[in-house]
């Protein structure tokens, strides 16, 4: 208050005199003055507890934060420490996350939070101190938005709030509808709205205020609205520990009334200073109160000497308990200094000399009482460095205080310890004298080495890694950091990969994936282990990768590995090709045994059919009406034979004479032949080389190829419109395609290849068909028997060669026969034996066939060119037979598939008996196939292929009994591939 004087009156001396007066009154009141009061029960509380834990948040300034240094300071860091020292316990500082702070108080790991808003809901987890400090709640936008203006604007939006935060639990009890962006304090939930992350932070205004100030973010945010709540900031602690929270509360409350709390409070926050009063306003109050006294001195002034009295009395008994106070307050700094776990000295200002230490200075350095006082910190040779000692004294000296300061020190035994010192100029036994204090942080030291050392260990596996290793945003989808690695495997560099999200290196199939996996599995806190991606590279293919990640919640980021797995995928995709060319092989195998059984039964049922028809038509006249139906019948027979015949090429087991063959000069003479039947508006192109590659093989058979390949593509031609082209010529064997080969896992055996290409631009052939092509009977025509593809396959099998095929659904198919170039040149044929000539034979033959119908048509053919026959149901009845007419038997007829004894253990058995006994063998399969089961001993001079007619069983004879050359040597041997 600023004094005022009145001019030329006697007033003023007397006002002086009443407040003089009222003075002394004020002096006579029983308050008291000096340290805190405690009741025993929290004296014995303090003395149990050596020391109370305070856990604050990291970044709620001005009440608590970390400043640039490291240090920790604040509102409340400064209540704190007035509080302890009038109550004589040893607080410590904890810093955290809010949640952090929340859970340690609740799990009992600390004893006090220092900030914490009261409410109903809290208070059934917390005690809490009286309230001190209302702090109002607002909400903060971006500068430039104007559609977020009051409360209900609120719903549908994103929200940015501090973990653990009362503005949540405000919002619900709004009913507002919202999106929470849980941050971990008021500046990273500020910088969320200014980044455009949320729409909106509900915040503390002081601590919001703060942050914009200090980091220059004023012009980016603005509060909007009066605020939300007006908070009432506590101290707090778990239930149950009301001991505590009253000792807080007595602090509180002698903070208030010594003025300590205003004063700390205006270090932090200044003085708001209020518009300046009238005259009358300032001295209203004093000019009726020194009115009322001077009413008052009139009426009292007779207890004036009795009043002086029992003030006199009263200022003596507040003297003593001052003096008493004193006294307790020595004895607890003393009690403090000497039980402080932190090293504390106390020494003169003027010649540096220790006047006191405590027991924790002695027992950590290892000195005696008598060997430190009286002594400087030089001549004990205390500090590793004494000019950093000497230059922290001056400024002691000179600023009356230093604050967490790094010197090391030595022990009496050489060890060297990491101290933290703080200092304070004091007056203390009616001089100056320097208070210092060191905390031992030499094993902290040692863990932050421990940890460095740790982290460098970690850098190096992270850059020598051969995996992929990388932290990345799960919220923007971007790569925070990556080892070489990573960059090695893709291609990039560094900087490439950090400058965009890693979505764009994603393969499209994959990105969906990819961001189910972020969204459901990381956000959520989820590891993901063995998720496959595939990555585009910096030359534009692509690698699969094999993720490990482990995602942190609290920093929005993850840690994951990338194993690099194209080659395993390659070989993965390399067996399962295997795996279907395998299956693709069993099949067409399964298919060809199939057709094998289905033609060997085929052809025997067929035998007994024609030699019986056959047999009929020998004995009708030529004029009888019956022998035009018996010859219709053998026509309609010999088609089925055709047919089992077919099946047998498919499969590669027909008799063929190969021969050196003009590719060209054979299609070239069948051409006239397949253009004869062609439609007119069918254009046929030819590409016919001359000279044309020359081939090994069945002049027949290819003349067979080329006609079915020409039917198939006049068939693919709807509307009898289009373009059949075909072309030869000479390929070598790393020029033939490997997709849709056929046979299945053919592989080239020659240098070179004939092709021969038939293309058309018809309807073309679905994908998923063509795998079925070349199966008999498969078919997606409505006419056709299905076997004209099958018997390519068969045709150009048997000639050592591949069939590959191409197309496209709609625009037409390519066809290409591949056979293996000839180095002969061209030679002519052998003249035929002419064998039609009429045969008449005699004596006794030996039949010998398991089915009973077949060994029937046989004798009775037999008969009908002169023989006699005896039949054997099979070999073992054969041997008996032929031992009891051994003498007799011309010539032996067997089949080669009969129970108990086959053809060739019959053969065998026969030669022991008679080696030139001629024999004919006779088979449903092909002669190729029958001599399979052979031995290199076992001739035989004739081979019957079921169905036979007459004239090929007379044939059959005549070669076996020697009338007509046989084709290669007197005897035939078994031929072998």
């Amino acid at each position: 208050m600023v004094p005022i004087r009145l001019k030329g009156s006697g007033f003023l001396s007397f006002f002086f005199l009443v407040c003089g007066i009222a003075v002394i009154f004020r002096l006579a009141s029983p308050a008291l003055v000096g340290a805190i009061e405690l009741s025993p029960d929290e004296h014995e509380y303090l003395h149990k507890k050596e020391t109370i834990v305070f856990v604050s948040q990291t970044r709620y300034p001005p009440f608590e934060f970390i400043n640039a240094l490291g240090q920790q300071e604040g509102i409340m860091h400064d209540i704190v420490h007035w509080i302890s020292m009038e109550a004589g316990f040893k607080p410590v500082f904890l810093d955290m996350t809010f949640q952090q702070a929340q859970e340690e108080v609740l799990e009992g790991r600390a004893d006090i939070l220092t900030s914490l808003f009261y409410s109903d809901k809290r208070n059934e987890r917390f005690e809490f101190t009286q309230p001190f400090f209302d702090v109002p709640a607002s909400m903060f936008v971006r500068a430039e938005r104007t559609d977020i203006k009051e409360l209900k604007d609120l719903n549908g939006k994103i929200i940015a709030i501090q973990r653990g935060d009362y503005a949540k639990d405000y919002l619900e009890s709004q009913k507002i509808m919202f999106q929470t962006l849980d941050t971990n304090d008021f500046a990273e939930a500020t910088d969320r709205v200014i980044v455009g992350k949320a729409d909106a932070v509900i915040g503390d205004e002081q601590i919001v205020y703060y942050h914009l100030f200090s980091n220059r973010l004023t012009d980016y945010v603005k509060t909007v609205g009066e605020p939300l709540y007006i908070g009432k900031n506590c101290m707090a602690s778990r239930k149950g520990n009301a001991v505590l929270i009253g000792i807080l509360n007595k602090g509180l409350l002698e903070a208030g009334k010594s003025g300590a709390l205003e004063k700390i409070v205006k270090k932090w926050l200044g003085t708001k200073y209020s518009p300046r009063k009238s005259f009358l306003e300032i001295y209203l109050w004093p000019i009726g109160l020194a009115a009322g006294i001077i009413l008052l001195l009139s009426v009292g002034g007779w207890i004036w000497n009795a009043r002086l009295r029992s003030l006199v009395r009263q200022k003596t008994e507040i003297i003593l308990r001052r003096e008493a106070s004193l006294r307790a307050s020595e004895e607890n700094f003393r009690a403090f200094f000497n039980n402080n776990p932190a090293l504390m000295a106390v020494s003169n200002s003027s010649d540096r000399k220790i006047t006191d230490v405590n027991e924790a200075f002695l027992k950590t350095l290892g000195f005696s009482r008598e060997e430190v006082i009286g002594k400087t910190s030089a001549q004990l040779d205390l500090f590793v460095h004494p000019e950093k000692h000497l230059e922290l004294s001056k400024q002691l000296q000179a600023q009356g205080r230093i604050l967490n300061c790094e010197l090391q020190i030595k022990c009496k035994d050489g060890r060297i310890l990491d101290g933290l010192f703080s200092g304070e100029l004091i007056e203390s036994r009616g001089g100056k004298n320097f208070l210092t204090v060191m905390i031992d942080q030499t094993i902290r030291k040692q863990v932050e080495e421990e940890v460095r050392r740790s982290r460098a260990e970690l850098d190096e596996i992270f850059c020598m890694s051969l995996d992929g290793i990388c932290i990345a945003d799960i919220h923007t989808a971007t790569f925070l950091k990556v080892n070489p690695a990573f960059t090695r495997i893709l291609g990039y560099s560094e900087t490439e990969l950090l400058q965009r999200p890693f979505l764009d290196c994603i393969h499209p199939d994959d990105v969906a994936p990819t961001m189910a996996v972020i969204q459901e599995k990381l956000r959520r806190g989820q590891k993901v282990i063995n998720f496959t991606n595939r990555y585009r590279c910096a030359d534009g293919t692509y690698r699969w990768l094999e993720w490990v990640s482990h995602p942190s919640i609290e920093r929005g980021i993850t840690f994951a590995v990338a194993h690099d797995i194209t080659e395993r995928k390659i070989v993965e995709k390399k067996q399962a090709e295997l795996q279907e060319q395998n299956r693709r092989l069993q099949k067409a195998e399964s298919l060809g045994r199939m057709a094998a059984a289905i033609a060997h039964h085929f052809n025997n049922m067929l035998g007994g059919i024609m030699g019986n028809i056959e047999l009929a038509l020998s004995e009708r006249p030529e004029e009888d009406g019956y022998r035009k139906k018996l010859s219709e019948a053998m026509k309609a027979a010999r088609k089925a034979a055709e047919l089992s015949g077919l099946m047998l090429t498919y499969i590669g087991q027909t008799s063929s004479k190969f021969e050196q063959i003009d590719l060209t000069e054979t299609c070239r003479n069948h051409l006239p032949m397949l253009q004869a039947g062609m439609p007119s508006d069918l254009i046929l192109e030819t590409d016919l080389p001359s000279p044309s590659p020359l081939i090994r093989g069945n002049t027949g058979q290819i003349k067979q190829v080329l006609t079915q390949l020409f039917n198939n593509a006049r068939e693919a031609m709807a509307d009898g419109r289009g373009l059949i082209r075909l072309c030869i010529r000479t390929v070598s064997a790393i020029d033939i395609p490997t997709m849709n080969r056929f046979p299945i896992g053919w592989q080239p055996q020659e240098k070179r290849y004939a092709c021969l290409e038939v293309m058309d631009n018809g309807c073309g052939i679905a994908p998923k068909d063509i795998e079925n092509l070349f199966d008999p009977f498969f078919s997606r025509k409505l006419i056709g028997r299905g076997l004209g593809l099958a018997v390519i396959l068969g045709i150009v099998r048997m000639h050592r060669g591949v069939v590959v095929v191409t197309s496209l659904l709609g625009q037409g198919s390519i066809f290409q026969a591949y056979l293996p170039v000839s180095e002969e040149t061209a030679v002519c044929g052998r003249e035929p034996v002419d064998l039609s000539r009429e045969f008449k034979g005699e004596g006794l033959v030996l039949l010998v066939e398991d089915e009973e119908v077949l060994r029937e048509v046989a004798a009775n053919m037999l008969a009908h060119l002169g023989f006699t026959v005896i039949q054997a149901k099979d070999g073992v009845e054969a041997v008996e037979l032929f031992q009891q007419h051994q003498t007799e038997i011309r010539l032996a007829l067997c089949d080669l598939t009969m129970p108990r004894m086959n053809g060739w253990e019959t053969l065998a058995a026969l030669r022991g008996l008679s080696s030139d006994i001629p024999v004919i063998l006779a088979s449903g399969y092909d002669e190729s196939s029958a001599m399979q089961g052979a031995g290199p001993e076992q001739s035989f001079q004739a081979f019957l292929h079921k169905p036979f007619v007459l004239a090929e069983l007379a044939v059959a004879v005549r070669q076996a009994l020697g009338q007509i050359g046989i084709l290669d040597e007197s005897a035939r041997q078994p031929e072998k591939s």
